[in-house]
């Protein structure tokens, strides 16, 4: 490599992706490009025959987004990605923030700084070169505020770890294995945290603040179903609050949005969230009563579709007699419907015919048997930070739950 970096090759069409690997080339990169951070930004259409970075480091220029560079332009990564990987930068909150924005990322915190950087670019059209100088004090100033806001969470973490407040876990949802972590904390950005930070990289986060309210995030990529969660935590909420359950619609308590008598819960399968709020209009705050034990279990029993009560017998429903029967799950509604099912199918034996080969292909469609698959056994459940298994725990089990069937 050369001695002193004096240029920083960019393509032609810029975007906020380019802004923020320049800032972080600029403000970072000197220990292994000497002088980068005051290298002046050439716009070109592609590299010249024969031009790498390897041929251009050495005469003490870094090419940015091109198909022969180090930080090439593709569909995988960033440039702001691959700039953080090889600063080995990628632990930092306040990157990853960076990150996060620089994929245009869906939320609000994300999209409002993209659009600032678009905006500079699109004002700066005709010189690229007042863009990047407008856009780094604008992304420094961004990122500062980031880190400090950002630079309490892993102690934060690290301390509800030891205290006993952080439970993590693997299940599954039909052929997705999902990483998931309970938290007691307070901190806004704690869910960004366990989900962005490489040695956690929960899918789903469920988070009790110390006022009571409950928020339950996921992965937006891996379309989490939590219909199942959401009818859970609806149903013991209202139990603990002693909500009468001759008001609950049972066909609706999966259904998105806020529902009556459970205002407080806001289920958005778009984004695939529950948030704990208070509700428009309500004057109760919303806190649930819910603690994080229960919270764990709620996640555990709604993410599994597979998943049933430990005292469900292997065939048909116990109905009132098993808690789960409570919540109406989906997959209780199909067990259900089997029980009914098959015994309409034994009632039809009873006086079936024997009928040849040209009466068989006439049946009516409507008139032959459906066909069930067989429910699948539980699987134990792996905590991923502890690295041990321990079997799901049956929600019913407490003496004082079992009494508290509301029937």
């Amino acid at each position: 490599m050369a001695e002193l970096f004096h240029t920083i090759y960019v393509p032609k069409d810029i975007t906020p992706d380019t802004l923020i690997a320049v800032f972080l080339l600029k403000e970072f990169g000197d220990t292994i490009f000497p002088g980068i951070h005051q290298a002046r930004i050439d716009r070109i259409s592609e590299l010249k025959k024969g031009e790498t970075s390897k041929s251009l480091e050495h005469i003490g220029i870094v090419p940015l987004g091109f198909d022969d560079a180090r930080f090439t332009s593709n569909k995988i990564k960033t440039l702001t990605e691959q700039i953080a990987k090889y600063l080995d930068l990628q632990d930092e909150n306040a990157v990853t923030e960076l990150t996060n924005t620089a994929k245009n990322k869906s939320g609000e915190e994300y999209e409002s700084f993209y659009s600032i950087l678009q905006n500079l670019i699109d004002e700066y059209q005709e010189n690229s070169n007042k863009a990047f100088k407008a856009a780094h004090p604008v992304i420094r100033a961004h990122f500062n505020s980031l880190r400090q806001e950002l630079e309490p969470i892993p102690t934060e973490y690290m301390q509800k770890l030891n205290e006993g407040k952080v439970h993590a876990f693997i299940t599954k949802q039909k052929d997705k294995e999902l990483r998931v972590i309970v938290i007691e904390s307070s901190h806004p950005e704690m869910a960004p945290f366990l989900h962005n930070h490489k040695e956690i990289e929960a899918d789903i986060v469920g988070q009790k603040f110390d006022g009571g309210h409950i928020n339950i995030t996921t992965k937006h990529r891996l379309k989490v179903d939590l219909g199942d969660v959401a009818a859970i935590v609806r149903i013991e909420d209202i139990r603990k609050k002693k909500v009468p359950f001759d008001n609950i619609n049972w066909n609706d308590i999966r259904e998105p949005g806020r529902l009556e008598y459970m205002e407080e819960w806001l289920y958005d399968p778009e984004e695939g969230t529950i948030l704990n709020t208070k509700a428009p209009g309500i004057e109760r705050s919303g806190a649930s009563q819910i603690d994080a034990k229960e919270l764990k279990m709620a996640l555990l029993n709604g993410l599994d579709f597979d998943r049933f009560d430990s005292k469900c017998p292997p065939v048909g429903c116990k109905g009132k007699k098993c808690k789960f029967y409570f919540y109406n799950l989906m997959r209780c509604r199909k067990r259900r419907l089997n029980v009914d099912i098959d015994q309409k199918m034994l009632d039809m034996q009873k006086t079936v015919k024997v009928l040849d080969r040209d009466s068989i292909v006439k049946m009516k469609k409507e008139e032959r048997p459906a066909r069930f698959e067989k429910d699948k056994k539980n699987e134990d459940v792996e905590d991923f930070l502890g690295h041990k298994k321990e079997k799901a725990e049956n929600p019913g089990q407490k003496g004082k739950d079992n009494k508290e069937d509301n029937e």
